[in-house]
């Protein structure tokens, strides 16, 4: 188990969850202490940074696209987990960015992506970015040309088993392509794969937090 000793007001301020918990009639409250079960260490470490307003939250120069990629999925869940008051609209920009660099992102970020709010944006962006590979793998399906050098096999099995990844690609495939489809209808056609999917509907001045 490992203990973070963080000033009160950071926390309260910032996060309803920890409000209601710290200043709320629960043993939290009385304690000031709290139990993360659904966290790692660095994930909530990045949220502490954040909260002390570190630019560079995740990782550093020396960190991999890659292991940046998987640091800020685990920040938005936490941060989904502790209702964060912030605006993340700079770390929602820098993850577009690195997810612009390419590769794709692995089944296992999308999985994570999926754990967030239909709504969330993070959720949106990692899913997004799968919208041009598969577009490319579309178009060489239709014309029988080997494609998985764009769309491996694990996410095509991925894209027919899970219903709200396939649902909500098939939409920013739509979004990505209306301005174009619109103005070349009568030129070009696309065939998608057929699916089946359900549409988802979505007492101190410092408290104690310590992750199991």
């Amino acid at each position: 188990m490992v203990a973070f000793v963080l000033p009160k007001a950071l926390l309260v301020k910032n996060s309803k969850i920890f409000d209601r918990a710290f200043n709320g009639p629960y043993r939290e409250g009385t304690d000031q202490k709290m139990h993360l079960v659904e966290t790692t260490f660095s994930a909530f470490c990045a949220v502490v940074r954040f909260l002390y307003g570190g630019h560079e939250f995740i990782g550093g120069p020396e960190t991999s696209i890659d292991k940046w990629r998987h640091a800020m999925m685990d920040f938005f869940l936490t941060a989904n987990m502790i209702d964060l008051r912030a605006d993340l609209a700079d770390a929602f920009k820098r993850t577009g960015e690195a997810l612009a660099l390419g590769p794709l992102p692995s089944r296992e970020l999308l999985e994570k992506a999926l754990d967030l709010p239909y709504h969330h944006r993070g959720r949106r962006i990692f899913i997004g970015a799968c919208v041009t590979p598969f577009t490319r793998h579309a178009s060489l399906a239709c014309q029988g040309l080997p494609s998985s050098e764009y769309w491996p096999k694990d996410l095509d099995e991925f894209f027919k088993s899970e219903d709200d990844f396939a649902f909500e690609l098939l939409m920013e495939y739509t979004k990505a392509t209306a301005p174009y489809l619109r103005n070349n209808m009568s030129k070009c056609y696309c065939i998608l794969p057929s699916i089946t999917m359900t549409i988802p509907f979505s007492i101190s001045t410092f408290a104690n937090i310590s992750l199991l």
